[in-house]
């Protein structure tokens, strides 16, 4: 079986009606794995791998990882 991550866009991140999953191979950031699948994000996000947050530039992927992208809540 090939070894694959996946990663949850929510539909406000792409400007679309629906929300999104790709397959992206594992040893890239997930920064990276967007951009080579030319997703451009509309704003500030959390990254969420397998529960818990992670740096969406410094992360590498894994085989197996279940990425989520939700946008940043901000407020004080």
């Amino acid at each position: 079986m090939k070894e694959t991550a996946s990663i949850w866009l929510e539909k406000s991140l792409l400007g679309t009606n629906s929300s999104s999953t790709i397959i992206v191979q594992p040893g890239q950031t997930i920064l990276h794995a967007l951009q080579h699948a030319n997703i451009q994000l509309r704003q500030p996000v959390a990254a969420i791998v397998n529960g818990k947050t992670v740096d969406l530039v410094a992360y590498v992927l894994r085989s197996g990882d279940k990425v989520q992208l939700v946008p940043q809540i901000g407020g004080g």
